[in-house]
This record gives C-alpha cells, structure tokens and sequence, in this order.
C-alpha cells in the first residue's frame, strides 16, 4: 500500500476513536468530535486521494501483483474510512444504541485494515520452503493441493460476495446489476464524505474486474438472487478457473511413460508453488475483507440512513459483484488460465519449468 495513503488515513482513525470514546463515556459537544472527523475526512481528500498520490521510485519500480495488492489494500481502507465517517454521522444524528455499535466497529475495521494494509517487507526478500519434494509423486501433490487450495478460497470469496447480496431489496436488484446509482443525497456534509469515500472504493475494484467477468458474476447474481444455488456456484468458479483443463494438463504430465521432472528440480518447483499459495491466500483475504467492509454499509449502516439506503444498496452491490469478479481473474491467473493481463507466473509457468528440457 502507498506508504504516503496509510498515513494520511490515520487522521481519520484518530478522529473516529475520539468521537467513539466521547460517545461511549456520554460526552457532551458531540458535534464537536464530528467537526473533528470531518476535518480529517477533508484532509484526507486533500491530500491527494482523490487526485491520486505521487508514487516514489520504489513505487513505480514494484511489480504488477505488488501493485493489485496494493490497489486492494487501498481500496479496503477507503472502504474502511466511508464506513467510519457514515457511522460517525449516525451518532451524531441518531440517539439509537445502533448507531453508535456501528461507530466503534467500524473504528474497529479502519484500525484492522491500516495493520493489514500497512508497509509490510517485500515478498521478493522472503525465502518460501515447500514440503520436502523428492519424488515426481510429491510434487504433484503439491501441485494438485495448490490447485485445491486457489479454488476453495476463489469459491468462498465468490459466494460470500454473492451471499451479501442476499440483503438487498427486490427493487434495488436490477440498478445493482447494471451498476447504476442515482444521484448522491444531500444529507450533510459528514454523510456524503462518507458516501463519496464508498462510491471511490467501488470505482477503484470495478476498474479491476475485466469486461467479460462482469457479465459473468452478473449472471451469477441473478442465479443467487433467484435460487441461493450454492452448488451452481462451486461448479461455475471450476468453469471459470478451467479446472478440468488443468487437471488433464497435470495428468498428462504423470502419465505411465511421461516426461517426469527432473529430481534436482522437484523441491525448486516445490518452493514455488509454496510462495505462490502463500501470495494468493494473502490477496484472497484481502477480498474478503472488502466483502466484509461492503456488508457492513449494506447492513447496518444502510439501516441508519433510509434516504441513502438506496445509494449505498446499488454501490455496495456494485463492490461486491466486483470483488467477486476480482477474484476469479486472481485465481485464473495464478492457476495461468488465460487471463487478458497476466501479472504472476502461476502454476503452469511452475510446472513448464519444472518439467521442461
């Protein structure tokens, strides 16, 4: 994450901490802490959020699942931040104990993601052990559970996207699927730095998802909608990841008679599948945290502010369709099924150089 976007968010976390702890101690001038949090959301939008940080050197030299990552990350924390300034506005305007539960959640969230998403060490510094990898049986296991392992976290990213949507009204539903909000209410200042801060975030993953995975996920929303077909989803994210042609590339390879892996290259390749999963899982829970983050505003937050509910309906749902569609084209592109822009070697470079002459 941009190192000058986590430290201009903690403004906003700062803020929203004092205003929970005012509220949760009974304060009087509530709507001073509220001045405060605003003051902070300005600043943030200020600082360059909008128009977009100035990345350093190291920034522009890093790769481009570096960069996804990265974009997740600040995509969370915006997310984070939208439901922290809504929240706040609740407690502010409401005298309901939900509001304030919903203010030191969301805090909660905010603080989570900045740990998450803060500076972390370069993955290309770490050094990855697979399992010790000494016959051509070992590594395709390896390479059969990596495999497992990117589709059960795709499959459980996807449906805890689509089940979100579960909570939307009928009548929001198709606004949903075409990705069209109506204009943005005017209900103050504190609530629409909120909602803008949401509206930045949804934009910023529906950037990620390519054109033909929304149509895909849209069509896999009106199946939930309908039928809440769980079953459907796990074989339409096998479809999707082209699973069976894996399987049969990986079988070919082991065939009676095939060309094995060389033995000195067996724990290589075995340390690669390593890193690889260890970088998917960290990306796939990234999503899942947006999911989170989005079914907060779909819920209670929503539920706090009837003239915006259905604003935040058709944006959060735009999020969640897009988280979803985000990460199929992770996983097609760690398992190396033809994706438009591919950002990692994934499991077929592994085994081509594994295997190869």
């Amino acid at each position: 994450m941009s190192l000058g976007v986590f430290q201009e968010s903690r403004g906003i976390l700062l803020a929203g901490r004092e205003l929970d702890e005012a509220v949760s101690a009974g304060e009087e001038g509530i709507a001073t802490y509220q001045q405060q949090l605003l003051n902070a959301a300005l600043a943030w939008e200020a600082g360059g959020v909008v128009a977009g940080f100035e990345a350093s050197d190291d920034e522009k030299a890093r790769s481009s699942e570096e960069i996804l990552e990265d974009e997740l990350s600040e995509a969370l924390v915006e997310l984070e931040i939208g439901n922290v300034l809504l929240a706040g506005s609740a407690v502010t305007e409401t005298a309901e104990p939900a509001g304030s539960a919903a203010l030191a959640n969301a805090v909660d969230g905010l603080a989570a993601a900045r740990q998450a998403a803060g500076p972390q060490p370069s993955s290309t510094i770490r050094a990855f052990k697979g399992k010790d990898t000494k016959s051509p049986q070992d590594f395709f296991v390896a390479l059969s559970q990596f495999e497992a392992d990117v589709v059960a976290r795709t499959t459980g990213v996807v449906k805890h996207a689509l089940s979100g949507l579960g909570g939307i009204p009928a009548s929001q539903v198709q606004s949903v699927l075409r990705g069209v909000a109506s204009a943005m209410p005017d209900l103050g200042a504190l609530i629409q730095a909120g909602l803008r801060a949401v509206r930045r975030a949804v934009d910023k993953l529906t950037r990620l998802v390519p054109d033909a995975l929304h149509s895909t996920v849209g069509d896999w929303a009106k199946k939930w909608w309908g039928a809440h077909g769980a079953e459907q989803i796990d074989a339409a994210v096998r479809r999707a990841l082209s699973v069976d042609a894996l399987d049969r590339e990986i079988a070919g390879v082991f065939r009676p008679g095939g060309q094995l892996p060389r033995a000195e290259r067996l724990q290589g390749g075995s340390d690669e599948l390593a890193a690889l999963d260890e970088r998917h899982a960290r990306l796939a829970k990234t999503i899942e945290r947006i999911v989170s983050a989005l079914g907060q505003a779909l819920g209670p937050l929503a539920a706090l502010f009837p003239a915006a509910a259905a604003w935040i309906y058709v944006s959060g749902g735009s999020g969640l369709l897009a988280a979803a569609g985000i990460a199929i084209w992770v996983g097609r592109d760690y398992l190396d099924s033809e994706v438009p822009f591919a950002r990692v070697a994934g499991v077929r470079s592994i085994l081509a150089t594994t295997v190869g002459p």
